[in-house]
């Protein structure tokens, strides 16, 4: 291990600095560091080829202004915040990138490795290209967190698999931010979806099987609006229900935005928005013993198909037609069975039909 206590330590920037498969720049500042780094493994008994340590200041730590070359797969462990403002790249060799550490990763710039792997705390993106390039493969493990600051899309399709304990976030300290992201997500397991103060557009196709969690953080106002092909199974929690955290509105942006094989569990304090898209769920019912609101809110007319899991649920919230002309038609399938118990009426203009 080669421990740095200052910015100036490791001299001049013009060679750069290279770490060789078991050993570690520990960087104990929280100054800059102007060095193209190359790193390779691990390092020293696992603390990463390079490893952030705060000298003593909680929460602060060093802003890397070079570019980081990957001469095989290689870990950066952050136990305390990295700012990088500059490249990742591997060559075009394919290798692995793996963060660890409970600290974040505050990335700007572009990302050119074969796979990122988040094992631990949050790899927070300040710009599109540090999701990568087209296709970026991107795992996401229990205790990682895949996030967005503030008012950006990605657009490069990259393929996020998101295991069980995991989060993916978007993130503001002021209101109304409009984000996006589009290509795949594959769950496996419970997955998070925290949200601050962003309208937030998941265009990417949703897979895989778990429980997928939609909440917003303390005193947040937050919406996902969903338009891909959607076909994960198991439960989609749409807000917790809380007085200060949880308030959600999930909006369908397409026709196949709601899984048919989800239950969709709708709390006291959310909406779920079909927006003029006519979509099919597994079913539909409470969250922790209490219902939300389910809308069209939209000119155009749209039906809301209920039970294609055959599952057995209570929804005690209201279904209305929302604001704009377009009424709300409501279609029971499948062979469970469907409990209305709202005790308030109902407000939607459409057709209801029981198949």
């Amino acid at each position: 291990i080669l421990k740095i206590d200052s910015a100036t330590a490791l001299g001049s920037t013009t060679a750069g600095t290279t770490v060789n498969d078991g050993a570690t720049l520990q960087l104990n500042h929280d100054g800059l560091v102007g060095d193209a780094i190359t790193i390779n493994g691990a390092g020293d008994g696992g603390n990463g080829a390079i490893w952030s340590t705060n000298n003593g200041i909680a929460g602060q730590g060093p802003d890397i202004t070079g570019v980081i070359t990957l001469g095989s797969d290689a870990t950066i462990r952050a136990d305390t915040r990295i700012d990088h403002a500059n490249e990742i790249t591997d060559g075009g060799n394919g290798y692995t990138l793996t963060k660890t550490g409970t600290g974040d990763i505050v990335r700007s710039s572009t990302l050119s490795v074969g796979n990122l792997v988040i094992d631990q705390g949050q790899y927070l993106l300040t710009g599109a290209a540090a999701a990568g390039s087209a296709g970026q493969d991107i795992e996401v493990n229990s205790g990682g967190e895949f996030a967005f600051w503030k008012n950006f899309s990605v657009t490069s399709t990259p393929d996020l698999s998101l295991n069980d304990g995991s989060s993916y976030s978007v993130y503001s300290n002021t209101n109304d931010q409009t984000s996006g992201i589009n290509g795949t997500m594959a769950l496996n397991g419970t997955v998070t979806f925290k949200n601050q103060n962003h309208q937030h557009t998941v265009s990417s196709d949703i897979s895989g099987s778990g429980i997928l969690k939609l909440q917003t953080v303390v005193n947040a106002n937050g919406s996902y609006t969903f338009d891909g092909n959607n076909t994960y199974s198991s439960v989609t929690e749409v807000g917790t229900g809380g007085a200060t955290t949880g308030k959600v509105t999930l909006t369908a942006g397409s026709t196949s935005a709601f899984s048919n094989n989800s239950d969709f569990q709708v709390s006291a304090n959310s909406t779920l928005s079909l927006a003029g898209n006519s979509n099919t769920i597994g079913s539909l019912g409470d969250f922790s013993g209490a219902g939300g609101v389910v809308e069209n809110d939209n000119a155009s007319a749209a039906t809301l198909t209920v039970g294609d899991n055959d599952n057995n649920t209570t929804f005690s919230g209201l279904i209305r037609d929302g604001a704009g002309a377009g009424a709300l038609s409501l279609t029971k399938i499948g062979t469970g069975t469907l409990i209305l118990a709202s005790s308030s009426n109902h407000g939607y203009g459409g057709a209801t039909t029981i198949n």
